[in-house]
């Protein structure tokens, strides 16, 4: 048979960690692999599985993974033939789901053992999706794109929950009107951690994006110039303080080739950090978690379009209340969500802090002593 089927087991992939989460295993294969064009979540060997169809220049290569038991990658599946006409679907029997391979030698596979193996094919089954097509060395992918696949990855963020309360649905609406904007102002700074901050980076990217900001300022930018652009120096540093919490640097004009941006004469100097035109649209909030002392963790949907490409994404920020605003402490843009291990190292404890102008009623369990108890127990059942 001229059909080359390869079936590989792998052990545990050094780039993936054991129960690794399958939208952060998702993320990193599209990053990673390029020819990536099909995900689903499949129903092989009595659970679910993320299931994922490649390019490789000759054929195709499918993967499952899960995050039940450490193995991420459960198993790889090769197929190629440049002297048939091949077709691959997903089928499903009952309440599982098969790889079905036509065109040759019709073979029926599933999982077992997390390994792939051949099975007959059921009497009786339905096609649930087209994967791909071989045609004599010649890939189609049926319609299947990347896109789809982001569309999956965003969808797995969502309906990731966490133990801590959300209050998106019972925060003041100018509250929530405060995370929008603050969350709208800072978006395009990327990334950014006050754990392990890149201050002059940091600087370069709030001056590149200064525009963002008035919606957060009272204060005018008045920016001017071409190459080397001026903006108002107590717009900037009123940006670094409130919302960054952090004391912005002044350099020496003569140091503004090496840093990027200096500070002279009432005005910020600086270089275009960004050679490329780019833009964020929040779209909406999923959840504003409490974790306590005054910290949220944000997660929202937004559209990030760079030279007139659009892709949806769901990203986060974690802020902590500082009078009626919001300071930034983490900002991850279509990045993995964190997890609770790693959130709680930014908050600093306690109970739900009210922002200034939020009254009692607004409190999701109430206020008071009933509140009180409730998050006691919620603490006892967290940790």
């Amino acid at each position: 048979m001229k059909t080359i089927v390869s079936v590989i087991f792998l052990l545990l992939s050094a780039q993936l960690t054991a129960f690794a989460s399958l939208p952060s295993i998702l993320s990193r294969s599209l990053k990673n692999d390029g020819g990536l064009f099909f995900a689903c979540m499949a129903r092989l060997e009595g659970g679910t599985r993320l299931l994922t169809a490649s390019d490789t220049g000759g054929g195709v290569v499918l993967r499952a993974y899960d995050d039940e038991d450490g193995d991420a990658l459960d198993d790889e599946l090769y197929i190629s033939d440049a002297s048939k006409s091949l077709r691959l679907s997903l089928i499903r029997s009952g309440e599982t789901e098969y790889l079905l391979l036509t065109g040759g030698d019709a073979l029926c596979f599933t999982l077992l053992d997390d390994t792939f193996y051949t099975v007959p094919i059921p009497d009786k089954y339905r096609t649930v999706t087209g994967i791909a097509a071989l045609r004599y060395g010649s890939l189609d992918t049926l319609g299947n794109t990347r896109g789809a696949a982001y569309n999956l990855l965003n969808q797995l963020k969502r309906e990731i929950k966490y133990s801590f309360i959300d209050r998106a649905g019972s925060m003041d609406s100018v509250a929530l009107d405060t995370i929008r904007r603050t969350t709208a102002a800072c978006a395009d700074i990327m990334r950014y951690d006050c754990h392990a901050p890149d201050t002059d980076t940091l600087m370069r990217y709030i001056l590149s994006t200064n525009a963002n900001f008035k919606i957060v300022s009272s204060l005018s930018p008045n920016e001017q110039g071409n190459e080397i652009r001026l903006v108002s120096a107590d717009y900037i540093e009123d940006i670094a303080r409130r919302i960054f919490g952090i004391e912005p640097p002044k350099p020496y004009f003569n140091e503004l080739t090496e840093r990027g941006y200096s500070c002279d004469n009432g005005f910020y100097h600086y270089i275009p950090a960004f050679n490329v035109s780019f833009a964020t649209e929040l779209r909406d909030i999923i959840a504003v978690y409490d974790l306590g002392g005054g910290v949220y963790y944000v997660t929202f949907g937004d559209i990030y379009t760079e030279n007139g490409v659009s892709v949806p994404e769901i990203s986060y920020a974690i802020y902590e209340k500082n009078g009626a605003d919001l300071r930034l402490l983490r900002l991850g843009m279509g990045g993995d969500l964190p997890d609770e291990r790693e959130l709680l190292t930014y908050s600093g404890g306690g109970n739900y802090a009210k922002f200034v102008w939020e009254e009692k009623k607004t409190l999701a369990k109430g206020g008071g002593l009933w509140y009180n108890v409730c998050a006691f127990f919620e603490k006892l059942i967290r940790f």
